[in-house]
Order: C-alpha cells, then sequence, then structure tokens
C-alpha cells in the first residue's frame, strides 16, 4: 500500500466527514502576534498589574494593549485593528474610575485622525471618538496621552487639527463626548505655538502643557489652560541662546512634590542637545535651565519624567551617551545632574536603545 502524507489522511478523513454530513467548525484559539515599539509610558492598575501600549504587532500589526503582572508575565490584552478601533497608539493608558484603561491611538479610526479607545481588564475594546482633522464634532489629529481630572472628564491634546491645523486641547466625558478647548495658532495669532505633545499636568482647574514647535522663535511653548478653556501663554523657548533656552519640548511637564513644574527640551540649550527646565505655576512664572545635556552624557531628553522617593528626577535620553544608544539620569531639584545608565544596544551590560518611555 503506497504511504499517503498527512494532508492526504486529513483529506480522506474529511471526505468521509463531508460524507456523513458531520462537518463542524469551532475556533479554538486566535494566535496573537506580540506587540512592538512599547513607546508609551506604563500605568499601574489597581489590580496590581502594569498595562502599556506598543505602536506595532499585535494580530494585524496595528498595535496592541499589553499586561505585565508583578512577576513580569506579559500579556497581549487586545490588538487595534486601524479603520475601526484606531492604529499606532504611541501614548500611554490611564485608568479610568471603573477600572477601564483609556487610551488613544494615533491614526486610523473612521476618518484616519485617530481614536480614543476604552479597554476592559478582560480585553473588551470599546472606541470612543473618531477624531475629525480640521474641523467636525472633534476637532484634532494625533492624539496623545490622556489625564483624568477630579472633575470626572478627560484631557488631552492632539498634536495635528484644529482650524489652522496646528493642535488642539481637548476634554472628552467617560462616554467620548468631546469638546474642543484650544486650537493652536503657531507664530503667532492669539494662541502661539503648534503640535501640543507629552502629557498634561493638572494643578486645580488648570492643566498646562508644551507645544513642540510654534511660538514667537517656533522653538515650542508652555501654556495653561483651564478646565472651562481659559489660555494663557507661560514660555516660548528660544534656542540655544536667549532667556528660555531650549527647543523641541516633547515630553510634557512633571508636577513635582514641591509644586514645581519640571520639563524637558530635545534640542537648544548650550550645546544644541537639550535641557531640563523648571517652572512655577504662577501667572507671572520664574523659570530656571537646571541642565544642559552634552553629547557624552546623552541627547535628545524626550521621555517623561519621574519623581523618584528621594524627591530627585528621573528621565532618559534618546541617544547620546558613551555608547550612543542613550542614557538613564538622575537630577536633584537643586541641578545636580549624574548618568545612571548608558545604554549599549544590542550587547554589552546595558541592552537597550533610543529610550523613550520615560
Amino acid at each position: 500500500m503506497p504511504r499517503l502524507t498527512l494532508f492526504q489522511w486529513l483529506g480522506l478523513f474529511a471526505g468521509a466527514s463531508v460524507a456523513a454530513g458531520q462537518v463542524t467548525y469551532e475556533l479554538v484559539h486566535e494566535f496573537e502576534r506580540p506587540g512592538a515599539q512599547p513607546l508609551g509610558p506604563l500605568v499601574l492598575h489597581a489590580d496590581g498589574s502594569y498595562y502599556g501600549t506598543t505602536v506595532s504587532g499585535g494580530r494585524l500589526d496595528r498595535g496592541a494593549v499589553y499586561r505585565v503582572t508583578a512577576a513580569g508575565a506579559v500579556s497581549t490584552l487586545a490588538a487595534l485593528d486601524g479603520e475601526t478601533l484606531g492604529s499606532e497608539p504611541v501614548a500611554g493608558l490611564v485608568e479610568g474610575p471603573g477600572g477601564e484603561l483609556f487610551g488613544t491611538a494615533s491614526t486610523g479610526g473612521a476618518n484616519g485622525f485617530g481614536t480614543v479607545f476604552k479597554v476592559t481588564t478582560g480585553g473588551a475594546v470599546t472606541k470612543l471618538v473618531d477624531f475629525t482633522g480640521a474641523g467636525g464634532p472633534a476637532r484634532g489629529s494625533v492624539p496623545g496621552e490622556l489625564v483624568l481630572h477630579a472633575d470626572g472628564n478627560f484631557y488631552g491634546a492632539t498634536r495635528g487639527g484644529g482650524a489652522g491645523n496646528l493642535g488642539t486641547v481637548f476634554r472628552m466625558t467617560p462616554s467620548g463626548a468631546v469638546t474642543t478647548l484650544v486650537e493652536f495658532t503657531g507664530t503667532g495669532g492669539a494662541r502661539p505655538g503648534a503640535e501640543p505633545t507629552g502629557v498634561l499636568a493638572i494643578v486645580g482647574d488648570s492643566l498646562f502643557g508644551c507645544t513642540r514647535s510654534g511660538g514667537g522663535a517656533n522653538h515650542g511653548t508652555v501654556f495653561t489652560v483651564t478646565t472651562s478653556g481659559e489660555w494663557s501663554s507661560m514660555v516660548e523657548f528660544t534656542g540655544s541662546t536667549g532667556s528660555r533656552p531650549g527647543s523641541r519640548p516633547s515630553s510634557g511637564l512633571l508636577l513635582h512634590s514641591n509644586g514645581a513644574l519640571y520639563g524637558t527640551t530635545e534640542r537648544g540649550g548650550a550645546g544644541g542637545f537639550g535641557t531640563v527646565f523648571r517652572l512655577s505655576t504662577s501667572q507671572s512664572p520664574s523659570f530656571d535651565t537646571l541642565h544642559h545635556f552634552d553629547d557624552d552624557e546623552g541627547s535628545q531628553p524626550a521621555g517623561r519624567l519621574a519623581e523618584g522617593g528621594d524627591g530627585a528626577i528621573y528621565g532618559v535620553a534618546a541617544t547620546g551617551g558613551l555608547e550612543i544608544w542613550g542614557v538613564a539620569y538622575r537630577l536633584t531639584t537643586g541641578g545636580a545632574f549624574s548618568v545612571l545608565a548608558h545604554f549599549s544596544g544590542t550587547e554589552g551590560a546595558v541592552r537597550g536603545s533610543f529610550p523613550q518611555g520615560g
């Protein structure tokens, strides 16, 4: 008797089943492609696990939401799909009042301008918002990370869209109703600034944020807006020199326990490699540059800052350092700077490169 291949045997059995009218189909498991490019910071959930997003990967390579347990076990929680839920979630998540996680997709959705979605810890995903670009009911495109205010609403910024396609700040109810609070106007106009990026900082009813460009010299700005939409400019950066050195602030602002705001600029400063700055929250804010980067100790500090238990500020620079792959650093509120680790690429003591998540 001739040998039959596995597929021939399966064909014989399938044929017998068809003949008998007994064929049934059941999906037992759908394999997920692991996420890739986790750029947004992790959020610690009340359940004790960490949750984050990846820009790509997932079942359709449109990005994913993942969970990391306290023991370090990683699992894909949900996959985005592009046109429906959105794609490329570059920002982190925020836990809502009901325990769901709220996030943004920077592209995709019904209009291609990005979305807001929520996902349960069980993996059920619901789209809440389709952004509508330069006009429409949810003006904006490329939405960033959300923050939850004590008033029960979420607040965030979009890097593009709005009347001049220069970005917006918006309010969103937990059910997804969007109100546009600010539409930026570039290098001049009523709301100078463009490309608002990074997470907003909350002080009472005021929100503080950065624009990556715009302002008089087009080096970016720091602004404040109240939850009712009252806007004012706090800082316009001046590049490598001037009274407000720095250019391209991209990480948002950290509200320190001492009441001051801290942030970074990717470029500008004395060496052109970026800065760390401090800002008060008063109507006439004080401004101090705490550190000017040089390439050996890092450059392009793009990741979000964090306050340590010692009161110092911790962050990452995406490039530079002794191995050119970026650094992790510590900075006291008095300005004392030290490099904690030089990333070393694919080999060496601190494997990894281009840290951007904070």
